[in-house]
């Protein structure tokens, strides 16, 4: 409950993250940035004023219905997603581990506008590639909240100069190569110098170009949902890499089937009787009502005759032909 005197309650989830949060906003990953605010917290034993603060920045996405704040938290970088008004205020008073602030010494500085073109999803990228790569722990003179926000604005005033600095040269010409490459032969992806391949540019060109490409790639891509994503939309046959988890992502699982009927064959068991994922694989795939179902066999009935009783003649292999004959509240 928030605000006691105002009745607010704002839901909180604590997300353990094995890869950038593209699953949680992927409806907003192509919208645009349009600028951030920088909130300073000083020092509770220090007079206000010295250079003694914390830092810590709201990035305001294009349509007002998500905001991001990005601190540093000792050796940690914490992100808060906030869909509505009342979530971004709670951001001002509460951390990330939902730790109090003081509100009374947070002041908001300007807000500014960011360059032109930088997507959720470019932030993200930014933050699992240039900034991961130049992340320090924590040092009170080198590396702490305030030079982690330096290096924020410098991205968000001015990203292509911080984006490239993988130290390869003509970077747009190496990502075609790439595309290129791996469009006829994924194996191409193992003769990448190590600090190449695991950059998530490369993982994500590869992966457009080739799903396949994801049995290839570093074992950290088999378990990133926005890869996993753009593999299986490429080729569905591409769920077959991906990390057990994501198998059993619904949503990971529909743009597989979408793409190739088959691939549902692939995904966790407890999707295999999954109404819609079957109608979506049917259209593809026909035979995978029957196979799927065979597989999943349990002994019942309906699971014995799913086996043994084809189609009859002339008549389509539709879902109305393997799911129980009830009634369909639609």
């Amino acid at each position: 409950k928030y605000k006691d005197h105002e009745d607010q309650w704002v839901k909180t989830t604590l997300l353990r993250l094995a890869s950038p949060p593209d699953r949680v906003v992927s409806s907003q990953l192509n919208r645009l940035i349009t600028g951030f605010t920088e909130f300073r917290q000083d020092w509770s034993h220090l007079p206000r004023g010295w250079l003694t603060y914390h830092s810590f920045n709201f990035i305001h996405v294009q349509g007002g219905e998500l905001t991001i704040c990005l601190e540093k938290k000792t050796d940690k970088l914490e992100i808060m997603l906030a869909t509505g008004p009342r979530a971004t205020n709670f951001m001002q008073d509460f951390s990330a581990l939902i730790r109090p602030r003081n509100p009374d010494r947070c002041s908001a500085m300007s807000h500014r506008q960011c360059a032109s073109g930088i997507t959720v999803a470019r932030l993200f990228e930014w933050i699992d590639g240039p900034l991961a790569r130049g992340w320090q722990p924590y040092s009170l003179m080198g590396s702490n909240c305030q030079h982690f926000a330096e290096e924020l604005h410098d991205f968000l005033l001015n990203p292509g100069k911080v984006e490239d600095n993988l130290h390869i040269e003509d970077l747009p010409d190496f990502l075609h190569t790439v595309e290129v490459q791996v469009a006829h032969n994924p194996k191409v992806l193992l003769n990448l110098p190590p600090q190449v391949s695991k950059e998530r540019a490369i993982a994500l060109t590869a992966v457009r170009a080739n799903g396949l490409a994801l049995e290839f790639l570093e074992e950290q891509f088999h378990q990133d949902w926005r890869v996993v994503m753009a593999a299986v939309q490429q080729d569905g046959s591409a769920l077959e890499f991906a990390s057990e988890e994501l198998k059993k992502d619904r949503e990971v699982v529909l743009a597989a089937v979408e793409n190739k009927g088959s691939a549902l064959k692939l995904a966790h068991s407890s999707l295999h009787r999954d109404r819609q994922l079957l109608i979506a694989a049917g259209w593809h795939a026909p035979g995978v009502f029957v196979s799927t179902w065979s597989s999943e066999a349990d002994g019942s009935p309906q699971a014995r005759s799913a086996q043994s009783a084809p189609a009859s003649k002339g008549e389509p292999t539709t879902p109305a032909n393997f799911f129980p004959r009830s009634p369909v509240n639609s």
